[in-house]
C-alpha cells in the first residue's frame, strides 16, 4: 500500500524499530520490507510531530513505549537525568495483551492475581532503547519489567533514575515540550497519576517526584494512560490528524 502512495498508519510492530537486525532479534522474524524501515516515521505524536506531517508510513507505538517515552525523552534531550540508569516498572490491564485468548488472560488465571512477565526478554525493551537513541542521541539499555494487572484497561509506568537537576528544571523541560500538546497533562498538584482519570480518554498524565539522598538525587516519574487509546488507536488517530492537516484532537475530544 505504501509503495502505491497510500498513507499508512500501522499499529503493528513491524516498522517501529529502524534497524532490521534489532527487529529480527526481538521478534524472531525475518523482515520482508527492510527498505521501509528507515523511511517509516515513529508515531509518537508529541515527539515526532514534524516528521509525521510528511510521512508516508507512520509506525504507531504501543502502550508500554508510549507511557515510558513521553515522560523520558524531554528530560534526556535536555541531559537532565542519567540515561545509563533507567528503570521502568510498568503495569497493564489485560486488554494490553490483545483479544487472542491465552492461558494467562483467562479470567480464572488473571483475576485476583498480579505478576510480572517477559522479565528481561520483552520485545518492547529494544524498541524503547532504539527510540531513545533516535530522539535524544543517548545510548541506553533500559531495565524494563511489564506486569499484568487484573483490570480491563489502563496502564501505569513508574520510572526511576538519578539527576543533578532541580525538580523545577525537570518540570521546565516537560513544559517546554508539552505545553502546546493537547493530550499530555503534567500533574503538579501533588496528586499521583491514576488509571481512573485516563481510562477511556486519549490523555497521558505524567508527574515526577525527587528526593535528595547521600547517594545523589533520585527521581521517580509516574505516567498513566489508556492502553487501548493513547497506547494504540487514539494515538493513531492523532497521527492521522497531524499528517492530513486536521485539528490534532479531531474525533478524539
Amino acid at each position: 500500500l505504501a509503495d502505491k502512495g497510500v498513507k499508512v498508519f500501522d499499529l503493528s510492530a513491524d516498522y517501529r524499530i529502524n534497524d532490521a537486525a534489532i527487529y529480527e532479534e526481538a521478534y524472531k522474524l525475518k523482515h520482508l520490507h527492510k527498505d521501509w524501515l528507515t523511511k517509516a516515521v515513529y508515531g509518537l505524536a508529541e515527539i515526532f510531530t514534524d516528521n509525521i506531517k510528511s510521512a508516508e508510513l507512520v509506525a504507531v507505538p504501543g502502550c508500554y513505549p508510549t507511557s515510558i517515552l513521553i515522560p523520558l525523552i524531554p528530560l534526556l534531550r535536555a541531559d537532565l537525568i542519567d540515561h545509563t540508569r533507567l528503570i521502568a516498572d510498568s503495569k497493564s490491564g489485560v486488554s494490553g495483551a490483545g483479544k487472542k485468548a491465552t492461558m494467562t488472560t483467562h479470567f480464572c488465571e488473571a483475576n485476583e492475581d498480579f505478576k510480572p512477565y517477559g522479565i528481561m526478554t520483552h520485545r518492547h525493551r529494544p524498541e524503547i532503547d532504539n527510540i531513545i537513541g533516535r530522539a535524544s542521541g543517548k545510548r541506553t539499555h533500559i531495565c524494563f519489567t511489564p506486569h499484568l494487572v487484573p483490570m480491563n484497561r489502563g496502564m501505569i509506568s513508574t520510572i526511576y533514575s538519578t539527576t543533578k537537576a532541580s525538580k523545577a528544571e525537570l518540570l521546565a523541560a516537560w513544559h517546554k515540550a508539552y505545553d502546546d500538546k493537547p493530550f499530555v497533562r503534567i500533574r503538579e498538584d501533588g496528586s499521583i497519576p491514576s488509571v481512573k482519570y485516563v481510562a477511556n480518554t486519549p490523555y497521558v498524565d505524567i508527574a515526577l517526584y525527587t528526593e535528595e539522598t547521600e547517594y545523589g538525587t533520585q527521581v521517580i516519574i509516574v505516567s498513566a494512560l489508556d492502553n487501548l487509546l493513547k497506547g494504540a488507536s487514539s494515538q493513531a488517530m492523532q497521527c492521522f490528524n497531524i499528517r492530513m492537516g486536521f485539528d490534532e484532537g479531531a474525533g478524539l475530544r
